[in-house]
């Protein structure tokens, strides 16, 4: 097993530079943008358990 520690701003720039790179995409990869919406329904859950 691995540790891995993450700058929460660092991760944050990363995947809004993500989602601004896709966002104009005429033809989105399905893959993609399935992993954005688990991620982001992820980190929604995430925070709603850290309030």
């Amino acid at each position: 097993m691995v540790d891995v520690v993450l700058d929460k701003k660092e991760v944050a720039q990363i995947w809004e530079k993500l989602l601004e790179t896709h966002q104009k995409d005429i033809q989105p990869n399905r893959a993609l943008v399935e992993t954005i919406l688990k991620e982001e329904v992820v980190f929604l859950i995430f925070n709603l358990e850290h309030l």
